[in-house]
C-alpha cells in the first residue's frame, strides 16, 4: 500500500499514518501494541532500508508520524441526553456524539466514545476508540481524530447515511468476510486488486 500510494503521488510518501484497527478487546491491548505496531514501524523503517523514500534535498530519512487506533464494538457503555419538550426524561444522543470524559475512558491510553449512526428503535450503541500508539506531536489533537472518526462513518461506499465504524475499517471486515467465505486460499485476479470487488 506504501508502495502504491507513492507512485500514484510523484514519489511522496504520507507524513502521518492512521491505523484504523477492528475487533479489538481491552485484554488484547498490550498484545496489539508489541506485536502489530511493532509490525508497521518495521516496515516504515523497511521503506526507508530500501532508500525509496529519502528526502533528496535535506538529506533527512523517511520516518512518518503514526496513531493507531483500536476499536472495539462490543461495549456495554450507553448514553442519553434530555429530553429538551419535557414529555420524557431523556431521549437518544444524536448522531456525531462523542464522550472522551475520563469517567468512562482508560487511564492508561487517549479514549473516546462515538455514536456516529442514527437508530430508530432501541438504544444507539457507541463504539469505543483507543489510542494504543501516537508518535506524532500536537499537530493532530484529540478533536481531530474524533472528527475525522465521525467524518470516515460516512464515506462507507455501500450506505448513503453512517455506519458504526470509520469507512476503512468497514472495508477491511468486508474483506476478510469474502475471503474466508468464498475465496478461501484462492488468491482474487491481479485486475480485481486495486478496486472494491469485495463489496
Amino acid at each position: 500500500a506504501m508502495v502504491r500510494f507513492s507512485r500514484r503521488n510523484d514519489g511522496v510518501l504520507p507524513d502521518h499514518i492512521l491505523v484504523y484497527r477492528g475487533s479489538v478487546d481491552y485484554r488484547e491491548w498490550e498484545a496489539v501494541r508489541t506485536e502489530e505496531v511493532k509490525a508497521i514501524l518495521m516496515l516504515t523503517q523497511s521503506i526507508d532500508a530500501m532508500s525509496m523514500a529519502t528526502d533528496s534535498h535535506t538529506g533527512e530519512h523517511y520516518k512518518p508520524e503514526l496513531t493507531f487506533v483500536a476499536i472495539t464494538k462490543r461495549v456495554g457503555m450507553r448514553f442519553f441526553q434530555s429530553s429538551e419538550d419535557g414529555l420524557s426524561a431523556v431521549r437518544q444522543v444524536e448522531p456525531g456524539t462523542v464522550v472522551d470524559s475520563q469517567e468512562t475512558g482508560c487511564y492508561d491510553a487517549m479514549s473516546f466514545f462515538l455514536v456516529s449512526q442514527a437508530v430508530a428503535k432501541g438504544t444507539a450503541v457507541p463504539t469505543q476508540y483507543v489510542v494504543l500508539y501516537h508518535s506524532g506531536t500536537d499537530s493532530f489533537p484529540a478533536a481531530a481524530l474524533q472528527h475525522l472518526t465521525y467524518r470516515l462513518s460516512m464515506l462507507y461506499y455501500n450506505c448513503p447515511f453512517s455506519v458504526r465504524l470509520p469507512a476503512p475499517a468497514q472495508y477491511a471486515r468486508k474483506i476478510a468476510q469474502l475471503t474466508g467465505y468464498a475465496l478461501g486460499s484462492r488468491e482474487p485476479h491481479h485486475r480485481l486488486q486495486g478496486t472494491l470487488f469485495y463489496l
